[in-house]
């Protein structure tokens, strides 16, 4: 607080000294040039704008008090001025707080702000060089350039070079006192460096000099705040200090001042209400840019009448239409042809880059690397102050005046939205570019794997979009990855080649070890054949088949012929794991029915052939199994209590046949395969082969187990074998009385009818078969010494373990004794 009570002039001093540390000296106001236009358009305001900069007088003074708090309490030594793009920060600094600054000649001695552009090093010694040349001795940019390289390649590394340049710069200046001020405009441009090694050594170079004692310097940087978080991660930003101030969006109230302000500065008139329109565009666009961009363009194109109107502010299109507008009269100022319009799409891509979060940026782009036919159109682009220039010949670089032009221009941003993923890619790419260009194209840092195939993709399908640097890396990355195919396929091939070599001997040696003991196997294999020659033939059969070298193994050839003269067995049948207990032919004699002590039948081709079909689902032995006439089904009969049919080819399921039994003994079907009888340890009985309606029982008074049932050829009557000596012959349908067959001593095993009908045959335990008219009861032949027969379609009987011959001898001799039908 001043007390202007007591000793005024010395309190009027304080104040103005006060006033003048805050850079708000009233005598010094600052004077606009009437030459420059009062709105900057998509560029920033700069220091000659001061004048007509309206609206941040409240972060004006926060950054004054900042700065000079810094500067006399010491602290961080950075202040880092973050915004949104298009949040006014460049300006702010340029036309806000530099201006002030340079009048505070005891505090501060401001060098000109600077970008990094592709040297951060050559641009901090322009501004350098361009600070001393105000004075005498003037330093040689080359110079500076020189000593700054040399002070961030020492290790470790100094920053005394950098603060003995502060410190000539003020001893020539006469301002020992003060301190000498750098500014780095859009300091996120270092992270987009193509030279790597550049933003490595710039960084750290800053922060020594920052960090010697007494050191005569201090930096304002400025900063898009969506990159700041990839600025901190960098490896040269680590423990880097600073103070950092947020520039907010600008207040409405104060968008009042940025709009009239600079008019009123320039004598112009606006229209009653056009501020009002603007501000109501303002609020629906949030766009501070593209209101500057309107403003100029207004101003340049009807501004000599002093006068702005509402009628001309929509003429141009509004202030969301401006900027389009104006990009879309270059672009469509004249046909263009499809190549020179992907030539221009290429062009604008190449001055954009995109963080990780998807957020554009502008970049620069090499004008030499801009295709020559579309050089004019750029050059109008320029004149529409949509793009900047910036140096000449080789060095000349374009980039574009603001981020805005990005969502503004409808074109642009298609292009943008349709090559966001490639524009992501090339931001990867750009940063192994610079790694490769940083070890001196070592190889190893070339595209390799998955992100060499991503390249290759994008060349194939956006190659005329890729800069002669980045085009130039991936097809590098390509031939290095070819040769390294080729040397691997040479490689490779001595490799096999030596492998076949290898394996080829050892092959051989195998090869004649196998022999050897191949032949010694054959050895065995005759010796056990001669040993079952004469006891089973088909098994020695089975085990010269074994044999697989029999020319060069003896007796070989002579067993082979020995076992060719037996009678052996055309194909065995072993996947039962138990007991087989039957075995029978289809009618059409191609397959064949067995069932087994292992719960299963199986039905089995007759040449051997395939794989057997399993009929599972019996829970106890399987005791008899046989086809229907028709061949298509099959019955079974179990010691689990059950009698099943089945369909021959596996399919579906069985039809389920039990009663009160516990054991079935045998089933057979009918002749017409509609019916189905089985013999149990208490009755037969016929069913229905489909399982429908009831089974009907052929039962006799006295207890007796049913060993055998089957029909006769015509269907019309079932035999029965029971236990008790006797055989049955019953009326197929149940009704009248049954035949009884009597005079077997023992039990009898099985019956059957012979093809025609008149005669049964049956077979006893009491070691006789025995051959019944059914015309004439009283005829019996007995045949001695037999177990089991079977009666051929011809009616040829003949004994298990007896020939063909043999049987047929008998049938001959029966029939002349007693005749065919006695």
């Amino acid at each position: 607080m001043l007390d202007l009570t007591t000793n005024k002039e010395e309190t009027y001093q304080q104040l103005w000294r006060g006033l003048r540390i805050a850079g708000l000296d009233p005598a010094n106001a600052f004077d606009w040039d009437g030459s420059r236009p009062p709105y900057p358009g998509l560029m920033a305001f700069q220091e000659a704008d001061a004048a007509v900069f309206f609206g941040r007088d409240t972060e004006i003074q926060k950054g004054l008090e900042l700065l000079n708090r810094l500067h006399q309490f010491g602290g961080a030594r950075i202040m880092m001025i973050l915004g949104s793009s298009g949040s006014g920060k460049s300006s702010l600094v340029l036309a806000g707080l530099l201006p002030r600054l340079r009048r505070n000649k005891d505090q501060w001695l401001v060098v000109d702000p600077f970008r990094s552009y592709e040297d951060p090093f050559q641009e901090l010694a322009m501004v350098l060089a361009a600070a001393f040349a105000k004075y005498e001795p003037v330093r040689d940019c080359s110079d500076i350039y020189d000593l700054l390289k040399q002070a961030a390649s020492t290790e470790p590394l100094s920053g005394n070079n950098l603060n003995d340049l502060a410190k000539d710069l003020l001893i020539l200046a006469n301002r020992r006192g003060a301190k000498v001020l750098l500014v780095i405009d859009q300091t996120e441009e270092l992270l987009d460096l193509k030279d790597s090694a550049s933003v490595r050594g710039f960084l750290p170079l800053i922060r020594a000099s920052l960090d010697t004692p007494n050191s005569p310097l201090m930096v304002i940087c400025t900063m898009r705040s969506d990159f700041f978080g990839d600025f901190q991660q960098h490896p040269s930003t680590s423990d880097l200090g600073f103070e950092d101030f947020l520039v907010g969006s600008i207040s409405v109230d104060r968008l009042v001042q940025v709009i009239e302000g600079p008019a009123e500065k320039a004598g112009v008139e606006l229209e009653p209400g056009l501020t009002e329109a603007l501000m109501k565009d303002i609020e629906t666009v949030d766009a501070l840019p593209l209101l500057a961009f309107t403003l100029r363009e207004l101003y340049e194109r009807y501004g000599d009448d002093r006068l702005l109107t509402i009628k001309e502010y929509r003429d141009k299109g509004g202030l969301a239409g401006s900027v389009a507008k104006a990009a879309d009269t270059v672009f469509k100022a004249r046909p263009l042809l499809e190549d020179e319009k992907a030539d221009i799409r290429k062009s604008f891509l190449s001055m954009v880059r995109i963080n990780e979060n998807g957020q554009f940026a502008r970049s620069k782009a090499r004008w030499v690397e801009l295709p020559e036919r579309i050089h004019p159109l750029l050059e109008h682009f320029v004149k529409a102050r949509l793009l900047v220039s910036r140096g000449e010949g080789r060095d000349r670089m374009l980039e574009v005046a603001h981020e805005t032009i990005f969502s503004s221009w409808d074109q642009l941003r298609r292009w943008l939205d349709e090559d966001r993923e490639f524009l992501l890619w090339r931001k990867r790419l750009n940063v192994a570019c610079r790694e490769w260009e940083r070890t001196r194209r070592n190889m190893s840092t070339l595209l390799t794997g998955p992100a060499l195939a991503e390249g290759q993709n994008w060349l194939d399908r956006q190659g005329d979009q890729f800069t002669p640097k980045e085009s130039y890396f991936v097809r590098s990355s390509l031939e290095a990855a070819a040769k390294r195919r080729h040397k691997n396929w040479i490689i490779l091939g001595v490799i096999f080649i030596i492998f076949v070599v290898v394996v080829f001997v050892v092959m051989n040696f195998w090869h004649q070890a196998e022999q050897q003991k191949l032949i010694v196997e054959d050895h065995a294999r005759v010796a056990i054949a001669g040993e079952l020659l004469e006891k089973d033939p088909t098994k020695a059969a089975l085990v010269l088949l074994e044999v697989k070298k029999p020319d060069e193994t003896a007796f070989a050839t002579d067993r082979i012929y020995e076992v060719l003269g037996q009678r052996i067995a055309v194909c065995e049948f072993k996947e039962h794991i138990d007991m087989v207990n039957v075995a029978l032919f289809s009618p059409s004699g191609d397959l064949v029915v067995t069932a087994s002590d292992d719960g299963t039948a199986r039905i089995w081709h007759a040449d051997g052939s395939g794989e057997s079909i399993i009929l599972e689902g019996h829970t106890d032995r399987v005791n008899a199994a046989s086809f229907s006439p028709s061949g298509d089904l099959v019955v079974t009969a179990s010691s689990d209590g059950t009698a099943r049919i089945w369909h021959a080819d596996g399919s579906g399921e069985p039809v389920i046949l039990e009663g009160r039994t516990s054991w079935f003994f045998d089933a057979s079907f009918s002749p017409s395969s509609d019916l189905v009888v089985t013999a149990s340890h208490d009755a037969a009985r016929i069913w229905h082969a489909d399982g429908s309606g009831e089974s009907i029982i052929l039962e006799w008074r006295t207890s007796c187990w049913f060993l055998d049932a089957s029909f006769s050829p015509n269907g019309d009557l079932v035999v029965t074998a029971s236990d008790d000596g006797t055989a049955r012959i019953w009326y197929a349908d149940g009704s009248g009385e049954s035949i009884i067959l009597e005079g077997h001593t023992d039990r009898v095993n099985a019956a059957s009818f012979s093809p025609s009908g008149d005669l049964v045959v049956t077979v006893s335990s009491d070691d006789t078969a025995r051959i019944w008219s059914l015309s004439a009861s009283d005829l019996q032949k007995a045949i001695k010494d037999a177990t089991n027969i079977c009666l051929d379609p011809e009616f040829r009987e003949r004994s298990l373990g007896e020939s063909r011959e043999e049987a047929t001898r008998k049938y001959e001799q029966c029939e002349r004794e007693h005749g065919r039908n006695p």
